[in-house]
């Protein structure tokens, strides 16, 4: 069994109401972006020539049955994080009325693949570009990707079956790349959780 169907058994182990909540997602161009209703991340499909509107699988659970719904979603292409050229990944969302563990302090999703299992934490919104701002959205991201972290190596007993683990911060653009004080903060985040962190709204295979 490859890695990453290793992975999902053991999440499925883990998790018994998981099939609510995980999506196998196979395509060149995979986009997740938070719907501003429930404040949880969803994968995009069926995006119109314009992108500028997609749809979303919502699922519920009501006494005892699945009910599947596919809602449309306005699109905002500044707003989302791209997966490119990855084959088959597997996608959790986390963080949101929606999520696996709901609420607002964890990460927005999960996702992995034969390679990467990879944290994501999307803070898209911002507007600030004060140096003290946008350091407190950072900080902010990163107390939610190591919440989340420390969750899941509890859960699964650090054992990930072998894949690189990545955490993502996903800012807007107008934030400054790889400057000094991102830099400080992702060498005290590697000695913290052993995990690299990266500043992107995009991880490409």
């Amino acid at each position: 069994m490859n890695r990453h169907h290793t992975m999902k058994a053991e999440i499925q182990r883990v998790f018994p109401d998981i099939y609510l909540y995980v999506e196998a997602v196979s395509a060149k161009h995979i986009r997740v972006q938070e719907h501003e209703s429930d404040h949880t991340a969803y994968i995009l499909k069926d995006l119109d020539s314009d992108e500028d509107q997609a749809f979303i699988d919502k699922v519920s659970k009501i006494s005892g049955k699945i009910y599947f719904a596919k809602t449309p979603i306005p699109v905002n292409k500044d707003k989302w994080f791209a997966i490119i050229n990855s084959r088959t990944i597997y996608f959790i969302p986390i963080d949101g009325n929606k999520g696996l563990l709901g609420g607002r302090s964890n990460c927005d999703f999960i996702f992995w693949n034969k390679k990467d299992f990879c944290f994501v934490e999307l803070k898209l919104n911002a507007t600030a570009t004060k140096d003290r701002a946008i350091r407190q959205n950072r900080l902010t991201a990163i107390s939610q990707l190591t919440k989340t972290i420390n969750y899941f190596d509890d859960k699964l007993n650090k054992n990930y079956h072998g894949l690189n683990l990545e955490a993502y911060v996903s800012t807007p653009d107008i934030y400054p790349r790889e400057n000094t004080a991102w830099q400080s903060l992702k060498v005290e985040f590697l000695e913290k959780t052993g995990i690299d962190l990266f500043e992107n709204r995009t991880k490409r295979y």
